[in-house]
């Protein structure tokens, strides 16, 4: 009942609020749901140990478990049912020794992945004569079935050893460490022939909102304990967004003890950061803060090879407060952030002294509470809420269109989970809901010739006093501010809605034969906003490892639920019906616009992963999707304001292949390679909002401005003990994006595909420590990016819309403090 009245609340008061309402807003939720209320942010790992000789439990066997995080490592016994268990372990690769007396001591390595309830068989042998010496059995070089959808984790240490270039933004991070990926117009990221957005979970809580920095903050990866990567074989208890899952755990005051760090960077184009972070515990509460601010003079992708108007600045806050008891974990996470920035210009553009520019900002808190009601069961719970306000502000000269926009989103919501363990079976289940509120306004006027041969200079000025103070009024407001009729190419829109979504899921884990592991589930989405559509979405993923475990065959049918992207989702819908009234007038009754629509995709993937040596390893994928009402965001003329819109129907076929060889040795190298080829086609008509200026037959076929045929990416990385000295390079390929021409034949118009050029860039890095007195530590890394200054064209979003081109040639040298 509370959360409805706040809900209600902050509906009619329609501001922001601040974090210590946040803040008190949980603590007064917590006290009616406490009793039911928990939440899971960490791994849990139990297991069982058999002997080999007869399948009886062992009791006494010590085992100790060593992670990336924890200097100290955890030790535990098995009970008399030869049971272990380990809570609240960091996500990420753990090591497992188990020793015994009389026994031959085994050595496991698993990877745990955020908010995962891991139970483990284990055999181990006795040492068959009194004369054998101990010996240990190394198990890590074997491929686990039950971590078959895992595609990648990333450890804080892992990310330590990276590079700031790709450790500074999450859009960076992704293009360089994630098969596929292609950043195409806007540095909007797509994967798999997918233009909805990456589904990016914080501590086991997702938003609908679009991570990439047009529509949201994002967060930054140095807040990240761990991050677990996955392109498909997705299970029931993930929803709403599937170009790629993030799901990310955020760092903890228990994890820095004390510590912290202090760092500064400068480079050219104006790229200069800086950030400062510091954890502790008193106690059983442990603290985190986190604040970061860097700018760059290259925010945004250019129109030009060179950037002008094109400045960024981002700043952002991490506060996170854990506690921590035998059954219990408790948690905390808010963060807040903003960015100003600049719309780059051509410079016909900058000529005319066209200055538009955004800001965004955006509030985020997640109270959870996780609990342990037998080593077995976990109920989890969180609380959460995300608030995002974004504005357009409209360039000042007289010439160039006049756009300005105003955006404000809200989302409140609840979810539960239960994972229970038994026998060989891992269930899971869970609800979530969510509530929305949504506030949009636009203004735009084209300011064609036909425009200012009407109305003149008086009207321009008319139009510059009269609207920028007018972002949630009606058409009718603006035509008395003008003092006279709005002229046909002027568009003004505004709106509000309130909406939700429930989401349930329940799925199970379990070896179905010896080396055949099941992960099956369904799961209901029910969403309203704008329109109102549900989806039942069965999953299923298979994996199979062939002895000795060294080879490892998946496969994997998603149906898949995608809401639409809700950033001027109802403006879209305004428009779409329009388009529909035109098309109806025209005599065409076919077509069917209107509301944008949620996708459905039926996902194929089968795969291979083949242990080569212990730490090289070969992965082989293939993909299917089919969807109808795909999403695409195309830009309202040359706005940057990007609108949802469906196609009919859409198909996509790819398959990638990587090589990697870890090396987790305190010297040594350790490489990445990664390629990919891929094939999108979308096909007509518009099914759902509006694309403005385009229109497309039913059937007709249609090459997105994504589709990059062929991509490959790779890392060489090198690192010694020696003043903790590191280096390496990182380096991307990319076939071309295809551009659409448009053309006059015999006075016909038509249209052609040219590709843009195939492109190849590189980026350099060094890191050491200059001076240390542990536990401080002064280190010093220089970074290139681009080294070839291989400035090219990345794509052409429309006609509409002038060519982008890449960054030049970087150079950022940073200075970093740990204490």
């Amino acid at each position: 009942m509370l959360l409805h009245l706040f809900f209600c609340s902050s509906l009619r008061s329609g501001h922001l609020k601040t974090s210590a309402n946040i803040i008190l807003l949980i603590a007064l939720l917590y006290v009616p749901f406490r009793t039911q209320l928990h939440a899971q942010a960490t791994a849990i790992l139990t297991g069982r140990v058999v002997s080999a000789e007869n399948q009886l439990p062992v009791e006494g066997v010590r085992i100790i478990l060593q992670s990336a995080r924890d200097r100290k490592p955890l030790q535990t016994q098995t009970d008399s049912d030869g049971v272990f268990r380990f809570k609240a372990i960091p996500a990420g690769e753990v090591s497992l020794t188990l020793k015994g007396k009389g026994l031959v001591s085994k050595r496991l390595t698993v990877s745990l992945t955020p908010n995962q309830l891991l139970s483990l068989p284990v055999t181990i042998s006795r040492i068959m004569g009194p004369s054998e010496k101990i010996k240990v059995v190394d198990s890590s070089a074997r491929l686990n079935p039950r971590q078959s959808k895992v595609k990648m984790i990333l450890t804080r240490q892992d990310l330590d050893e990276m590079p700031t270039t790709l450790t500074g933004t999450l859009q960076s991070l992704i293009e360089n460490t994630i098969p596929s990926a292609i950043v195409s117009h806007d540095t909007i990221i797509h994967l798999r022939g997918q233009e909805t957005p990456m589904l990016i979970v914080i501590n086991g809580v997702s938003f609908l909102d679009n991570p990439d920095q047009h529509f949201s903050q994002t967060l930054s990866p140095r807040v990240f304990q761990s991050v677990n990567f996955l392109s498909s074989g997705f299970s029931a208890e993930y929803g709403n967004r599937f170009g790629g899952i993030l799901d990310i755990n955020t760092r903890s005051g228990y994890e820095l003890d004390g510590h912290g760090s202090l760092s500064t960077g400068i480079g050219t184009q104006l790229n200069h950061n800086a950030s400062f972070e510091y954890g502790d515990r008193v106690g059983k509460l442990g603290y985190y803060f986190f604040l970061s601010a860097f700018e760059s003079g290259r925010f945004m992708n250019p129109p030009t090879k060179r950037e002008i108007h094109d400045l960024g600045r981002v700043g952002q806050s991490v506060f996170q407060l854990d506690y921590q008891t035998n059954k219990d974990l408790i948690r905390l996470f808010i963060s807040t952030g903003g960015s100003n920035f600049e719309l780059p210009n051509t410079a016909e553009e900058a000529a005319k002294g066209r200055d538009s520019s955004r800001r965004i900002r955006s509030e985020t808190a997640i109270f959870t509470w996780q609990h342990t009601f037998a080593p077995k069961l976990l109920v989890s719970s969180s609380l959460y809420q995300r608030i995002i306000s974004d504005r357009f502000l409209p360039t000042s000269d007289l010439e160039t269109p006049f756009s300005e926009g105003a955006r404000s989103t809200l989302t409140l919501g609840v979810k539960n989970d239960l994972g229970w363990i038994r026998g060989d079976h891992h269930f899971k289940t869970g609800l979530d809901v969510k509530f929305f509120r949504l506030r949009e306004a636009f203004l735009f006027d084209s300011r064609s010739e036909e425009h200012g041969e009407e109305h003149g200079e008086e009207h321009e000025k008319a139009l510059l006093n009269g609207l920028p103070q007018a972002a949630f009024t009606d058409p009718g407001e603006h035509q008395h501010k003008l003092g006279h009729p709005v002229p046909s190419n002027f568009l003004t829109f505004s709106g509000r809605d309130l909406g939700g979504q429930i989401s349930l899921y329940v799925q199970d884990q379990f070896q179905l034969a010896p080396n055949l592991m099941i992960n099956a589930g369904v799961r209901w989405d029910q969403f309203h906003l704008v329109s109102s559509e549900s989806q039942v979405s069965p999953r299923l993923n298979l994996s199979y490892a062939l002895p000795p475990h060294r080879t490892l065959l998946h496969f994997s049918y998603d149906r898949l639920f995608i809401p639409p992207p809700i950033e001027f989702i109802m403006l879209s819908g305004y428009l779409g019906f329009k388009a529909t009234e035109k098309l109806h007038e025209e005599g065409d009754l076919n077509i069917l616009s209107g509301n944008t629509r949620s996708t459905s995709r039926h996902f194929f993937e089968a795969g291979w992963t083949r242990l080569l040596k212990k730490r090289l390893t070969l992965t082989i994928n293939a993909y299917h999707h089919r969807s109808k009402n795909p999403v695409e965001n195309a830009e309202f003329s040359n706005s940057k304001l990007f609108l949802p819109a469906n196609f009919a129907e859409a198909r996509a076929s790819g398959v990638e292949w990587g090589l990697s060889f870890n090396n987790s040795d305190p010297k040594g190298i350790s490489t990445q390679l990664h390629y990919a080829a891929a094939k999108v086609h979308f096909f007509g008509p518009i099914s759902g909002g509006a694309l403005v200026g385009e229109h497309f037959e039913d059937g007709e076929r249609v090459t997105p401005a994504f589709d990059q045929r062929h991509t490959a990416s790779g890392s060489v990385l090198y690192k010694t003990p020696w003043r903790h000295f590191r280096t390496g390079v990182f380096f991307r390929y990319g076939s071309g994006t295809p551009l659409h021409e448009h053309f006059e034949f015999n006075g016909i118009e038509m249209e052609r595909i040219r590709w843009l050029d195939q492109n190849f860039t590189a980026d350099v890095f060094a890191g050491l420590t200059l001076w240390k007195n542990d536990p401080q530590r002064l280190g010093l890394e220089f970074n290139i990016s681009n080294l070839g200054n291989n400035i090219y064209p990345i794509s052409k979003e429309s006609k509409e819309t002038p060519i982008q081109f890449s960054p030049r040639r970087t150079f950022l040298a940073k200075l970093t403090w740990d204490f």
